[in-house]
């Protein structure tokens, strides 16, 4: 029977982990899942171990949902995919309606990516395309904050603040307008001061709402946000919202950007919105 070291050993020989050293993968007893029940996944050789970051903040129902379970089996009966462009798909449309009751957005409409970087690489492509559709020239970069995250495509990493061990591709990333971090109390106010000086050429402002949680659970108070809404607002500038961790009840609101009293013109949304399927 094949124990935990020899799974290890077979997966550092085939797999790459992201956000990993593989260098020292093998070392740091990685636990190899098998299986998973509720709040516990499981290893190959029967541990049980208490999934505290919900498998990256995904499964935000736990493992192994009977409703969810049955859901997926019921679908797969039906169709597995099939693709969106220049056609619809019965449950998509489906999907798209509940949501749109629930996001805070006016009259939303539904882009799928196939994850967050992926979705936030869509979001500023749609700020972008924007600004050119209606004619205007110029609006083509972005504020951010310090401290950001927001993946690690090519687009993401530009308005991420950086670390992780992606200085390596510093070299790919085009300019944004960077305001303070949210460890920093004047954060908003800075970034309101640089809406108005650069309106010209924003084409978005692109913050997580309430906390950054890549840079150590950084928070500001809720409160804070609505004048960050109305700046970009008076100013004709974009505001696309980055949920993909706090989004689904994460923040105690469904949407964080509900406490923040922010109704966005983008909203980025992912890991909570699969359940971890």
């Amino acid at each position: 029977m094949t124990d935990q070291g020899d799974w290890i050993a077979r997966d550092a020989s085939v797999v790459w982990h992201g956000f990993t050293q593989m260098a020292a993968y093998s070392d740091n007893s990685p636990v190899i899942v098998e299986r998973a029940e509720g709040r516990e996944v499981i290893d190959v050789d029967g541990n049980r171990y208490l999934d505290a970051i919900s498998s990256l903040w995904v499964t935000t129902l736990g493992h192994r949902v009977p409703e969810l379970d049955a859901a997926a089996r019921d679908q797969l009966d039906r169709v597995a995919h099939s693709t969106l462009l220049g056609n619809g798909n019965r449950v998509v449309i489906e999907f798209a309606e509940a949501l749109a009751l629930r996001v805070p957005v006016e009259a939303p409409h539904f882009l799928f990516a196939s994850d967050g970087a992926a979705a936030i690489e869509q979001a500023l492509k749609i700020a972008f395309q924007y600004w050119t559709n209606i004619g205007v020239k110029g609006r083509n970069t972005y504020l951010a904050f310090g401290g950001a995250y927001h993946g690690d495509t090519i687009g993401s990493l530009s308005i991420g603040a950086g670390g992780f061990g992606t200085d390596i591709f510093d070299p790919l990333r085009f300019p944004v307008m960077r305001a303070p971090g949210f460890d920093t109390p004047e954060a908003i106010d800075v970034a309101i001061e640089m809406i108005a000086e650069n309106c010209a050429s924003l084409a978005a402002v692109v913050i997580e709402p309430l906390v950054q949680g890549a840079a150590g659970m950084e928070m500001l108070p809720a409160e804070e946000f609505a004048k960050l809404g109305i700046a970009c607002r008076d100013n004709d500038v974009l505001l696309i919202c980055d949920e993909v961790a706090t989004g689904f009840g994460r923040t105690g609101t469904l949407f964080a950007s509900e406490q923040c009293g922010l109704s966005p013109d983008l909203l980025v949304i992912g890991k909570g919105i699969t359940g971890g399927y």
